[in-house]
């Protein structure tokens, strides 16, 4: 091969490379700490506007069954993923529903005790979640 098609093919390797960053998920962390009554038991985290093709919540311990799912804000509660029942540590992908997931679009995270764990001692779910 020549020196110039070798350097180009650097460069293009190079430029992928840097380009890879552009589209990495974004993760923050969340701290939901549930009380042991149903009421006051749905806590959200700070709305952000999509950066990636997937989201995914990543619990960092095991816990009472909690359900997550992201929703476009704190008031008007439309749910834009499928429900995940969680109870241990992993990371969990989300599906989002037709017409909502794409980038820029603003989503939060959600969670709340699930109610097969009723009664449940007061917890706290920690972890990170990717938009």
């Amino acid at each position: 091969m020549s020196k110039t098609v070798k350097m180009l093919a650097v460069i293009c390797a190079v430029a992928c490379l840097f380009s890879v960053g552009a589209y990495a998920a974004t993760d923050t962390e969340y701290k939901f700490p549930f009380p042991n009554t149903a009421l006051g038991s749905l806590f959200y985290d700070d709305i952000h506007s999509r950066t990636y093709a997937t989201a995914s919540v990543i619990p960092s311990v095991n816990t009472t069954a909690t359900n997550y799912l992201l929703c476009t804000n704190k008031t008007d509660y439309i749910i834009t993923t499928n429900v995940l029942k969680i109870t241990s540590a992993g990371t969990y992908p989300f599906t989002f529903k037709s017409g909502y997931g794409g980038y820029g679009n603003p989503c939060c995270l959600a969670g709340y005790p699930d109610s097969s764990a009723w009664p449940w001692a007061a917890y706290t779910a920690t972890g990170s979640w990717t938009y």
